[in-house]
């Protein structure tokens, strides 16, 4: 069956597969972006020609937009959203880029990996003792904390990579794996914004862990935006309470989907994360994707 609807921007008539309902999309008469409706509108018109259009992929150009561009023209077709949804969405996009995905995430955690042995390696020989006296193991600490610095800088540059790519598979973009290293523009931000949402949450687990969960629901979306968005750092916090406060219980049910498959994960000798943490960011991808094109 197909779903037939007009351009919420040009009223072009245009049609396509249900499994393509909720998919954001780039109208191709006038080039704006859509949500495909979960069905077909009772008004829409038959076109008058056989110019008629078919929507069967999204855009192919991942641009940051501000707050008073594209995510609002989005949100002029709000359509409610499930957990169910994401979930086939992410798992759609997962299958199409099963190998990029594994690639990615692989590569991203050797590079991590490499970036904090000389860290280890060193606060190893400190801890021996190996330097002899106490003012060169202060040297070498300081040393230390610095390639601990690096690394930890190398792990942002990572995840804003990540990011990136997880938002371009669910948006069914064209990728490639060298794009592992297109995340360096997004760094700063990215840590801007990882940073606290980390202190955050862990306060507010410290707090009988309710507080944090409330507020891992509510203020996820502030990485994604961080790399999507032109927007500036303080004001994703704001963004993201707009973003998610019609989907919070939506939200905890990912949360619990990606625990369950992290856990399958671990269960498998820790070898099967490498496939379960790909998809569990493409799933919260997809909710970004969904809760963006939704709100208000």
């Amino acid at each position: 069956m197909s779903i037939e609807f007009n351009c919420s921007h040009c009223r072009r008539f245009l049609s396509t597969d249900d499994e393509k309902a909720g998919y954001t999309a780039k109208c191709p008469n006038c080039g704006e972006q859509i949500v495909v409706p979960s069905e077909s509108e009772p008004s829409a018109q038959e076109p008058q020609d056989a110019s008629q259009t078919s929507v069967a992929s999204r855009s192919k150009k991942l641009t940051p937009v501000s707050s008073s561009g594209t995510a609002q023209n989005r949100a002029s077709t709000s359509l409610p959203i499930s957990a169910g949804m994401i979930l086939r969405d992410a798992w759609a996009a997962y299958r199409s880029q099963m190998r990029e995905c594994i690639a990615i995430f692989f590569s991203s955690a050797i590079i991590c990996t490499v970036a904090l042995l000389p860290f280890v390696i060193l606060g190893g020989m400190i801890d021996e003792g190996a330097f002899g006296s106490d003012g060169l193991n202060g040297i070498m600490t300081l040393v230390a904390l610095a390639f601990l610095a690096g690394a930890f800088g190398i792990q942002m540059f990572a995840l804003a990579s990540q990011l990136y790519f997880m938002l371009k598979v669910v948006r069914r973009q064209e990728i490639q794996i060298s794009e592992i290293f297109a995340g360096w523009r997004y760094t700063w931000r990215v840590l801007l914004t990882s940073v606290p949402l980390g202190l955050m949450i862990a306060i507010g687990l410290y707090l009988y862990v309710v507080p944090g969960i409330v507020v891992a629901v509510i203020f996820w979306p502030i990485v994604y935006l961080a790399v999507d968005r032109e927007v500036p750092v303080a004001s994703t916090f704001s963004i993201a309470i707009q973003m998610t406060r019609r989907a919070l219980g939506t939200i905890l049910l990912l949360y619990l989907a990606t625990l369950g498959l992290q856990t399958i994960g671990t269960l498998a000798f820790g070898i099967g994360l490498i496939a379960t943490t790909p998809l569990s960011m493409l799933i919260f991808a997809s909710a970004y994707e969904h809760i963006s094109a939704t709100s208000d």
